[in-house]
C-alpha cells in the first residue's frame, strides 16, 4: 500500500515539474524572431534570433511577468500583375 502511494507522489511531482518547465522555457524555430516582453515593454535584448542563429530553447517568466510574440522570418514575396482601375471622373489610376 506504501509502494502504491509513493509511486502517485513521485508521478504527481514528475507532472508538476513537466508543467513548470512548460511555463518557464519556450523554443524558437530555425525561421521566426520571438520579441520577449516584460510587462508589456520590449528591448533590443529581448528579440531573439534575428541573424537567423539564435534559435533553440529559452527561458523565460511565466505569463502574467513576460509574454512571447513571434514573428516569421522568411520573406513572403507576392507577384500580382499590374492593372489600371477608372474612376467616376474617368481618371486612370
Amino acid at each position: 500500500m506504501k509502494m502504491k502511494h509513493l509511486s502517485a507522489f513521485a508521478a504527481g511531482c514528475i507532472l508538476l515539474l513537466l508543467f513548470i518547465a512548460y511555463l518557464t522555457t519556450y523554443i524558437v524555430n530555425y525561421d521566426e524572431i520571438a520579441v520577449v516582453t516584460t510587462f508589456g515593454a520590449a528591448d533590443s535584448r529581448s528579440v531573439k534570433n534575428i541573424d537567423g542563429n539564435q534559435s533553440g530553447i529559452f527561458f523565460r517568466l511565466p505569463w502574467p511577468f513576460q509574454d512571447i510574440i513571434r514573428f516569421d522570418r522568411r520573406i513572403s514575396v507576392i507577384e500580382d500583375r499590374l492593372e489600371q482601375q477608372e474612376t467616376i471622373s474617368r481618371l486612370l489610376y
